[in-house]
């Protein structure tokens, strides 16, 4: 069901508020589910699935807060278009995370903005509004995302040069029947982003 509400908002604030909402949208549906798959995986990961799925909670509850905020401001009809529901294949847990990490980085850029903007329009209520709830603590989860990518990168690099190994110690017959297991696709229910907001996974598989 779209989220259906009324008018403009504040004058000269409409894309920009369109692309928080957007984002947040994206963010709290993609990191649940990559953060349930990192806890099965337990290990290494298991820290890391934990804060995004924590992180998802968040993210969601950021979009319902700028949703509410939109429905008491607007006058008028708009409806705000969601994505539909696509799942995607993806090259391993570390283009998953990649492409988190740059959703952040383009999550917390449009609060930003909409920040910016919102004060140099005088509109104070939407500022005390992204200060308390949106932009304090936000560099602190950028350099939680960049230390668990981090981690996914150290063990991938771990696995392939056990990998190497392995094969170097293999006849090369069976060396070249091994399959990668780090190779295989992973299936999760991610929503692909706008062409506006520019924001591209790393699969370089066609759109649907």
């Amino acid at each position: 069901m779209q989220p259906y509400v009324r008018g403009q908002i504040y004058l000269g604030l409409d894309k920009v508020m369109k692309d928080a909402l957007y984002l947040h949208y994206r963010a709290f549906r993609l990191y649940a589910p990559v953060g349930l798959h990192l806890l099965k995986a337990a290990g290494a990961l298991e820290e890391g699935g934990l804060f995004l799925c924590e992180l998802s909670e968040e993210r969601q509850e950021g979009y319902f807060r700028l949703l509410t905020t939109v429905r008491e401001n607007y006058r008028g009809d708009m409806l705000f278009r969601m994505p539909e529901r696509k799942p995607r294949k993806w090259k391993g847990v570390l283009s998953v995370m990649e492409y988190a990490m740059n959703l952040e980085k383009e999550l917390d850029l449009a609060v930003r903005i909409l920040y910016t903007q919102a004060s140099n329009t005088g509109k104070s209520e939407l500022c005390d509004l992204l200060r308390t709830h949106f932009l304090e603590g936000e560099q602190k989860v950028l350099e939680q995302m960049q230390a668990h990518l981090g981690t996914v990168r150290s063990l991938e690099a771990k696995k392939k040069q056990s990998q190497r190994v392995q094969y170097s110690l293999k006849p090369k017959d069976e060396g070249q029947q091994e399959s990668v297991a780090s190779n295989e696709p992973l299936c999760l229910p991610i929503f692909r982003t706008s062409a506006q907001l520019n924001l591209q996974p790393q699969d370089n598989s066609a759109d649907d």
